[in-house]
C-alpha cells in the first residue's frame, strides 16, 4: 500500500452536495518510519433514517475491502453522556458488519473528559459490557 498519498475522500456520493460526514475519508500520517492510515467513516444511527445507515455501512465495507482490512477501530463517544438507543444501535450495526473479532481491535475514545472518574458511570458499565476488551482513551475537547 502507498501510505504517502494525500488524504482523499472516497468519491462514493459524487453529487457535489454530499456532506463530508457521508463519505469515508482516509488520513495518511507518517511518524518516522511508521506509516498510518486513519479512516474516518460516517456514523451509524443516522437521524435521516435506515437507508442512510445502509449506505454508510456499504461505504465502510467497500473502503475496508479495497484496503485489505484494518488493524484497529476507534469508537468515539461523549464520555459525559448516558448510553443511548442510538449508541446501542450503532454498536449492534458494527457487530453485524465487521469481522467477529472486531472488539479485540477496538479502542473507545471518550471525549469531553480528562480523567476516568469523569466518565458517566452508566456509560462506563455499558461499554464494558458491550465493547468488551476495548482499550480506552480520554480526550478533553477544548472547544
Amino acid at each position: 500500500r502507498n501510505f504517502s498519498e494525500r488524504s482523499q475522500p472516497c468519491d462514493l456520493a459524487n453529487d457535489g452536495m454530499a456532506s463530508i460526514a457521508d463519505q469515508v475519508v482516509a488520513h495518511n500520517l507518517e511518524y518516522g518510519p511508521l506509516r498510518v492510515r486513519i479512516v474516518d467513516s460516517p456514523g451509524l444511527g443516522d437521524t435521516r433514517g435506515l437507508a442512510f445507515d445502509q449506505q454508510h455501512k456499504q461505504r465502510i465495507t467497500d473502503h475496508v475491502s479495497r484496503h485489505g482490512g484494518f488493524h484497529a477501530i476507534a469508537v468515539v463517544i461523549d464520555g459525559r453522556s448516558a448510553p443511548s438507543q442510538q449508541l446501542a444501535y450503532a454498536v449492534g450495526q458494527a457487530c453485524s458488519t465487521l469481522p467477529l473479532d472486531w472488539q479485540a481491535h477496538a479502542v473507545v475514545v471518550f471525549t469531553n473528559v480528562r480523567k476516568s472518574n469523569e466518565i458517566s458511570p452508566t456509560l462506563r458499565l455499558w461499554v464494558e459490557k458491550n465493547i468488551s476488551g476495548a482499550r480506552h482513551v480520554l480526550v478533553e475537547n477544548p472547544f
